[in-house]
């Protein structure tokens, strides 16, 4: 049974109110707890698509990841711990995935820069060749002050070539922190995968603009050698970009939740965390063996 508005709001002052009387006295158990209770109201809170609720969440979740880093109660494993548990219940909170300018997208043509395309273009997806639909495009300026966890949400994910594998990318690509890229047969979002060594945010970035693709039926469109996904619309977050097509909003029985990926299984580090484990294993595996190979012929010239 869905809970109400006002449910969910006294049961995140109930939650803020104990971070701000008893902080110095909580342990790991209850940062874990508290997290969980955020955690279930999450299918409220998206239903409810309030962003006054919304943004309540956020910040709570904000409180207790800083809590957890003013206090000494906790080890340094296990505040790295409640940091990672924070970041992964945030995710209902919408942020958004792109490409970035200058990314070369597949065509049957040859690669194009995707600055360059216009809708009705044919892209290569793992279906085959699909005409562009809508073009999303969005400038981020003053990038260098904003907040930590906007940093984390906004600045791109670097991802070296051959990182994922022989030829995979091809060559060196640049995605949004949020925007799912086609690994294993799965769909995996760029911050997730960074291991700080061929997979990593870039920093220090004051401005950059972000495209995104849409196509007439979701896919994943091939750039730089590696498969990653089309624009999908959930209701809420095609404002997101400065051309926003109004007449293209869903209706309203569509609104909200995850943008739908219809024939892909998303993973996420708080659901089918095996998975995406696995994969981050085997990713850094691969750095590790790249790393060894340079090391090896600088070596050797």
């Amino acid at each position: 049974m869905a809970l109400s508005r006002s449910e969910v709001n006294d049961t995140l002052n109930e939650i803020s109110d104990k971070l701000d009387s008893r902080a110095r006295f909580l342990n790991k158990d209850s940062y874990d707890g508290m997290i969980g209770q955020v955690r279930e109201l999450t299918p409220d809170l998206k239903a409810d698509n309030s962003a006054y609720l919304l943004n309540k969440a956020d910040s709570t979740l904000d409180k207790i990841d800083q809590t957890a880093n003013d206090n000494d109660v906790l080890s340094r494993t296990e505040k790295l711990q409640v940091h990672r548990s924070v970041e992964a219940t945030s995710a209902y909170v919408q942020k958004y995935g792109c490409f970035t300018e200058g990314t070369l997208i597949s065509t049957p043509n040859g690669d194009v820069k995707i600055e360059a395309l216009k809708e009705g273009d044919l892209v290569n997806t793992l279906s085959g060749p699909q005409p562009l639909k809508w073009i999303g495009q969005r400038t981020l300026t003053n990038m260098a002050s904003w907040s930590d966890k906007e940093k984390r949400n906004n600045y791109p994910v670097h991802i070296c070539a051959h990182a994922l594998g022989a030829g995979i990318p091809s060559q060196d690509v640049t995605f949004s922190a949020w925007h799912h890229v086609y690994v294993n047969g799965v769909l995996a979002r760029a911050m997730d995968l960074i291991n700080g060594m061929t997979i990593y945010q870039q920093q220090k970035i004051d401005q950059i603009k972000y495209f995104h693709l849409e196509l007439d039926e979701f896919d994943v469109i091939m750039a730089h050698g590696v498969y990653s996904e089309s624009y999908t619309d959930n209701g809420i977050n095609r404002g997101f970009y400065d051309n926003a097509v109004i007449s293209l909003q869903p209706t309203k029985e569509q609104r909200g939740g995850m943008s739908p990926r219809p024939g892909f299984t998303v993973v996420r580090p708080n659901h089918n965390a095996g998975i995406l484990t696995a994969i981050k294993q085997q990713l850094e595996i691969r750095a590790e063996e790249m790393h060894t190979a340079t090391a090896n012929n600088q070596h050797s010239a």
